[in-house]
C-alpha cells in the first residue's frame, strides 16, 4: 500500500505548479521513467522527501507524471485500479488543439491547455451551472468530463429548440458571451438530460460595467455584423472610435445577437426534408418554425435550479 497525499498537500503542490512551469518539461501523456525521476527530484527540492515520496509512489502519478497530481484529477484517480486506466486519443478533436484522454471504467476525462486567460473561470462557472462538462480542479490545464459526440437529442424539434434556448438563457444570465460556433460544440448529456456547450476558449463575461476587453472586440464585431464581420477587422484596428463602439455595446443587444446566431446556426445545420426522431418527416418551414419557437420559449422562460449531480 502507498500513502496518499492529503487535500492540503495537493493544493500546495498545485500552487507550486502554477508558479513554476519548470515542472512541465514533458507534456507527454505517457511520461518516460527519466521524466518521473526528474519530477520526484523537483518535488523533493521544493516540498521535502516525505511529500515527494508519497506523490511518486502513487500508481497513477507514475503513469501520468505531473498531470496525475492535478487537483481534482488526483482525487478522482486515487481510488481507481491502475490497470483499468487507459491513456491516449480516444476521439481526436483537431479544432480544440492538443487533447489527451484518460479513460477509467466507463468514464473519460480530457486534459487540454487553456486557450485564454478567462477559460479557467468560465469553464468552471459553466460546470457549476451544469451547462458545460464537469471540471476537475483549476490547475495549469483544463481537466473535464468528455461528453461524447452526441450533439442533439432525438426529441421533437420544438423541444430541442427549447433546450437550446434554456442553455443560452442560463449562460447569458451569468453574463457569459459564448462567442464561438454553437453547431459542433453542443452536447447532449444523457445523464442529466441537459444540453451543454464545450470549449469556452474564446468566451468572455460582459455586463456593461466596463468595455469589452480589447482581445475580444473582434468577437463582438462578428456577432453584430455577422460572419463577414470577422473578415473586416479594419473597422476596429484602424479606427479607435469604431473599436470603442463595439466595446461598449449594450449587453442586451449583444445577447440578442448571440440568440439570433444560435437560431440561425441550428436551423442551417439540418438538411431538409428531415426525418427527426420518431416524429415523421418535417418539411423545412415546419421544422424551422418549431425549432425557432422552441428556442424563444426556452430563452424567455424562468430558469430552474438544477439538481446537483
Amino acid at each position: 500500500m502507498h500513502e496518499t497525499l492529503s487535500e492540503s498537500e495537493i493544493k500546495i503542490i498545485n500552487e507550486l505548479f502554477r508558479k513554476s512551469l519548470r515542472y512541465f518539461f514533458d507534456w507527454s501523456i505517457r511520461p518516460s521513467n527519466s521524466s518521473i525521476k526528474t519530477l520526484e527530484e523537483q518535488l523533493r527540492a521544493d516540498m521535502g522527501y516525505s511529500i515527494a515520496k508519497k506523490a511518486i509512489q502513487t500508481p497513477h502519478v507514475q503513469m501520468l507524471g505531473v498531470r496525475g497530481l492535478y487537483d481534482g484529477l488526483y482525487q478522482v484517480l486515487i481510488n481507481v485500479p491502475p490497470e483499468s486506466i487507459r491513456l491516449g486519443v480516444f476521439h481526436p478533436e483537431v479544432e480544440r488543439g492538443r487533447i489527451d484522454y484518460i479513460k477509467f471504467g466507463k468514464e473519460v476525462v480530457l486534459v487540454k491547455p487553456y486557450q485564454s486567460n478567462h477559460e479557467r473561470d468560465i469553464a468552471k462557472l459553466a460546470s457549476d451551472m451544469q451547462r458545460g462538462p464537469k471540471v476537475y480542479g483549476s490547475g495549469v490545464e483544463l481537466v473535464e468530463d468528455f461528453l461524447g459526440e452526441t450533439e442533439l437529442p432525438r426529441h421533437h424539434p420544438f423541444e430541442v429548440g427549447r433546450m437550446a434556448g434554456e442553455l443560452l438563457r442560463d449562460l447569458h444570465s451569468a453574463n457569459i458571451i459564448y462567442g464561438d460556433r454553437f453547431v459542433g460544440h453542443l452536447r447532449y448529456d444523457k445523464q442529466d438530460g441537459r444540453l451543454k456547450l464545450i470549449d469556452y476558449g474564446i468566451s468572455f463575461i460582459y455586463d456593461g460595467s466596463k468595455p469589452v476587453e480589447k482581445e475580444y472586440v473582434w468577437i463582438v464585431l462578428g456577432l453584430v455584423d455577422g460572419p463577414m464581420g470577422f473578415t473586416d477587422l479594419r473597422k476596429i484596428e484602424s479606427d479607435p472610435q469604431q473599436a470603442q463602439k463595439y466595446a461598449t455595446i449594450p449587453p442586451s443587444e449583444l445577447k440578442t445577437k448571440e440568440l439570433e446566431k444560435l437560431t440561425a446556426q441550428m436551423v442551417s445545420s439540418f438538411r431538409f426534408p428531415v426525418q427527426y426522431g420518431g416524429f415523421g418527416l418535417f418539411p423545412k418551414r415546419l421544422f424551422q418554425k418549431n425549432l425557432e419557437q422552441g428556442i424563444l420559449k426556452g430563452y424567455t422562460s424562468n430558469p430552474q435550479t438544477p439538481t446537483a449531480s
